[in-house]
């Protein structure tokens, strides 16, 4: 079977089945350098970023370090919770940029 990266794009279907496609391709793991970028736009989404996104991407693990100036960012983010979710993806996905950011 063919792959493409036209496989891992996200419907728009609503903000409910976007959340579940996102969950899913966390938990599939596989093909980070097609699944990692897909997810990114979600990080940048206003005025919330998708934090499923974020606990996704974190299954990538250091394949997930395009992630990482967008998870740089959302640390001075105004909702607590996205700053938590960002801090913690932060240090999962790259522990030396999250120690040099001061997260603890």
């Amino acid at each position: 079977i063919a792959e493409s990266r036209q496989m891992y794009s996200i419907p728009r279907t609503g903000q409910y089945v976007e959340a579940q496609c996102i969950i899913s391709l966390g938990h599939i793991h596989r093909k980070s350098d097609m699944v990692v970028p897909a997810l990114l736009p979600y990080l940048a989404k206003t005025p919330i970023p998708d934090c499923s996104a974020m606990e996704s991407l974190v299954e990538f693990g250091g394949d997930a370090g395009a992630a990482v100036p967008a998870l740089l960012r959302l640390l001075g983010h105004a909702q607590s919770n996205v700053r938590q979710y960002a801090t913690n993806a932060l240090k999962k996905i790259d522990p030396e940029a999250a120690a040099k950011a001061g997260v603890k």
